[in-house]
């Protein structure tokens, strides 16, 4: 039986040394570790700073080697708080052809809840559905060689941000917009079946269209972002965008900070 290791990574700088130690803590009680037998080095990953706008691929590779010198050791139990544009590049980055056995976090009303549990079926993410009960899926087909996709669960959409986006890069694709049925918080649950869903919907437009290139646009909760980044791999040719609140013209509306 593996050692279990409660993870938390987190890029902020709102978050000082004493809150993340505490959130640890609570991480660990809710997985089961006892303080005395918690390593903070082996599962605190802490950078009291906020990315900035650019390539983010040097820090995504640099918390990918310190989860990847757990995973497959001990059963990772993990938390992030991380922007979702990030969690997905990380999944990414840490996938392989068997997606890593691990259950992962989401905060919410003060403690942690296992949204994901990868322990005994690390491959139920690439599990193909044909029946899609918790996203809605709006695809809009121009004929184009590139596909925009936008991951939105919140209760506002990004669509019209994103098409002005495009609009004013020259950038023509096709654009796929994914919501949750349930407008506003996903309800807490196995989110495994959410990330599922959203697999399948873009494994099908893979294979009924040819895509140079998948820009994605996210708008979800950072567990959902990072479980579909182990779902995708490293095989689809894509561009993760981050948003940019204090953009001065809609060219900056979106920032790409990685590139596949």
């Amino acid at each position: 039986m593996q050692l279990k290791r409660p993870i938390m990574v987190i890029i902020s700088s709102r978050v000082d040394e004493t809150q993340a130690l505490s959130g640890l803590k609570e991480l660990a009680s809710v997985v089961g570790v006892k303080d005395d037998s918690l390593s903070v080095s082996d599962s605190l990953f802490l950078k009291r700073t906020d990315l900035p706008l650019g390539d983010w691929s040097a820090e995504v590779e640099e918390v990918a080697k310190f989860l990847n010198s757990k995973l497959g050791k001990e059963e990772v139990h993990l938390a992030l708080n991380v922007p979702a544009a990030f969690a997905l590049a990380l999944g990414i980055k840490i996938s392989s052809s068997q997606v890593p056995p691990m259950c992962i976090y989401h905060f919410q009303t003060g403690t942690y809840h296992k949204v994901i549990d990868l322990t005994d079926d690390s491959r139920k993410l690439k599990n193909i559905k044909s029946d899609i009960h918790r996203i809605e899926a709006k695809f809009h087909k121009t004929g184009a060689e590139e596909l925009a996709i936008i991951l939105q669960f919140a209760s506002h959409s990004s669509e019209g941000s994103v098409k002005k986006f495009l609009e004013t890069m020259n950038l023509v694709a096709d654009l796929l917009e994914i919501r949750h049925t349930s407008s506003g918080n996903v309800p807490l649950g196995d989110w495994s079946v959410e990330v599922s869903e959203i697999y399948s919907v873009i494994q099908k437009l893979r294979q009924d269209n040819y895509y140079r290139r998948f820009h994605l646009f996210l708008a979800v909760p950072v567990s959902i972002a990072f479980a579909l980044g182990l779902a995708l791999g490293t095989y689809v040719p894509l561009t993760i965008y981050q948003y940019n609140a204090s953009a001065g013209d809609s060219k900056e509306l979106y920032c790409p900070v990685f590139m596949l």
